[in-house]
């Protein structure tokens, strides 16, 4: 599977890319900071216990977590892709808490 690292620049000031394990997350960071005016601060989000569970490795400026449409916003996405996704990502979560 490909993965797609869009670089800082413009309204875009963070960005993310989530691969399948320590091994994976480790070439990602290596390639990125070998760039780092396209990504700065390269590092992986959280530490996981195991070095099999997928890792989100993360560049630029730190994003709020919860925060969907701040986080859209500084990772570029025009603003009707920002509502839509928070919209969506919403009735998600409302889904899943009524189980």
């Amino acid at each position: 599977m490909s993965q797609l690292a869009v670089p800082v620049g413009g309204v875009r000031v963070a960005g993310e890319v989530t691969v399948g394990n320590w091994g994976e997350a480790l070439i990602v960071i290596l390639q990125l900071e070998a760039h780092p005016e396209r990504y700065p601060k390269v590092r992986q989000r959280k530490p996981l216990g195991s070095p099999w569970e997928p890792r989100t490795i993360c560049w630029g400026a730190s994003t709020p977590v919860d925060d969907w449409p701040t986080r859209g916003r500084m990772f570029g996405y025009h603003e009707a892709g920002v509502i839509e996704y928070t919209a969506a990502h919403a009735q998600s979560s409302a889904f899943l808490g009524q189980r």
